[in-house]
C-alpha cells in the first residue's frame, strides 16, 4: 500500500515490529515545509471529523515540528502570548455577525421616517432658493443623507441656513 505522506518518526520502526517492510526517504527542507502543511490539513479535517482530543494533539505536534522551520517553539509561544495579550483569546466564545458603519446602521422604524421628513423638508425648501446658495443647500442635503440619527441641533442648524438661503 503507498500512502507518500510525512509521518511519525517512529512510525517505520512500529510497522518493521509488525512485520512489514516500510520504503521511507528523508525530505530536504522545502519539501518538508509541504509535507507538514499537507499534514496540518490533514489532521484538521480528521479532528473536524472526530472532535477527538488525540486529534487534536496531532495538530499541536504538526503545529511545533512547522514553528521549528523558521523559528523555535518559544518564538511560537512569545507571539502566541502577544496576540493573547493585544487581542484576548477565545475563552468568552464571542461570536462576530456583523461589523455595520455608522451610515449604514440599521436604524429604527421612527428613526427612518423622521430623517425622510427632514430630508423631504429639504427638498421642499429647494426650489425657492437662488443659484447661489445651491452649494449650501447640496451641503445640508449631503450632511442629513450621510448622519444616519441627525441631532435636534444640528437638524436646527440646516434649517438657519436654509432660512438664510431663502431671506438673500
Amino acid at each position: 500500500m503507498k500512502y507518500h505522506k510525512l509521518v511519525r518518526d517512529k512510525i517505520p520502526e512500529i510497522i518493521r515490529q509488525n512485520g512489514r517492510i516500510s520504503v521511507t526517504r528523508i525530505l530536504g527542507k522545502d519539501e518538508y515545509a509541504i509535507a507538514l502543511r499537507q499534514k496540518l490539513q490533514e489532521e484538521v479535517e480528521e479532528f473536524l471529523e472526530s472532535g477527538a482530543l488525540e486529534e487534536l494533539a496531532d495538530i499541536l505536534e504538526v503545529v511545533y515540528a512547522l514553528a521549528t522551520t523558521n523559528a523555535t517553539i518559544e518564538q511560537l509561544e512569545r507571539l502566541r502570548h502577544e496576540k493573547h495579550e493585544e487581542r484576548g483569546g477565545f475563552a468568552q466564545s464571542v461570536f462576530l455577525v456583523e461589523v455595520l458603519e455608522r451610515a449604514k446602521q440599521v436604524l429604527p422604524e421612527t428613526a427612518v421616517k423622521e430623517q425622510a421628513v427632514r430630508y423631504q423638508t429639504l427638498l421642499a425648501k429647494l426650489p425657492r432658493v437662488s443659484e447661489s446658495d445651491m452649494d449650501l443647500l447640496l451641503q445640508a442635503r449631503e450632511q442629513v443623507e450621510s448622519e444616519p440619527e441627525l441631532d435636534s441641533e444640528t437638524m436646527q442648524k440646516v434649517q438657519a441656513k436654509i432660512a438664510n438661503a431663502q431671506n438673500k
